[in-house]
């Protein structure tokens, strides 16, 4: 059988001149990959700037330990507003934890924002680059910062109240999270961004009934959409969470 399989492979291919002249006149496309997006924030493109060619104009550049880490909130792709924080001397923030400044375009709610506001030591506003760009240093954040954050034009928090909490970023601390795969507004891993930067777990399979009611009240919390209730039936029926 082995014959058989290395005999076809010796049997010449006659091609046309035609055939020939028609494919080297019209190459196959080759298909590019698509960078990669950002791994903490998948619907942000990969745009980051290259430091090469950056020329730092800050005329008092801050020591590395007090370097602002910043991430940006609303501006798109963002490469002018990247440029000016390299051009100071900062650095952009690769995830939430790394970021030490939130840089927002407007004061509503978004999902780095959500992730941002248990990690940061400062949630300011994009007047706040500008200015620092033009003064070719880092300004005080205090008149920058962004006071209220809203959805609908209704405020939902305010920001200094929260940045004032030592213990913010242990909001969930404790608390175990399941959530359902159906969970799409949020998605399912912003909403695990969200938990995780605030100090809690969030968990790929759900426990059993027995398993969660042998835990302290309210520390396991489930998050399910309305198509996935039947993945959480037996909890429905039970006492759990009432």
């Amino acid at each position: 059988m082995l014959t058989c399989f290395i005999g076809a492979w010796k049997i010449p291919i006659n091609v046309t001149q035609e055939s020939y002249d028609r494919v080297r006149n019209n190459p196959v496309p080759v298909k590019r990959k698509r960078p990669r997006p950002n791994a903490n924030f998948p619907d942000q493109e990969n745009n980051d700037l290259s430091t090469a060619d950056i020329i730092i104009t800050n005329i008092n550049p801050p020591p590395i330990e007090y370097r602002p880490c910043v991430m940006l909130s609303g501006f798109g792709l963002g490469k002018e507003e990247q440029r000016m924080v390299l051009q100071l001397g900062g650095t952009i923030a690769k995830n939430y934890s790394d970021a030490t400044h939130l840089v927002m375009k407007e004061s509503v709610r978004t999902t780095k924002f959500l992730c941002c506001v248990s990690t940061v030591k400062h949630i300011v506003n994009g007047e706040w680059l500008k200015d620092s760009s033009t003064q070719h240093m880092f300004l005080g954040e205090a008149i920058y910062t962004i006071e209220e954050v809203s959805v609908d034009q209704k405020v939902i928090c305010k920001v200094h109240k929260i940045l004032s909490n030592p213990n913010r970023h242990e909001l969930f601390k404790g608390k175990i999270f399941y959530v359902t795969p159906g969970v799409t507004h949020p998605s399912v891993f912003v909403v695990r961004q969200i938990i995780e930067s605030a100090g809690g777990t969030v968990e790929k399979q759900r426990r059993s009934l027995r398993a969660i009611q042998e835990l302290e009240p309210n520390t396991y919390i489930v998050v399910a959409s309305n198509n996935d209730l039947h993945l959480v039936a037996d909890l429905i029926r039970s006492s759990y969470g009432k």
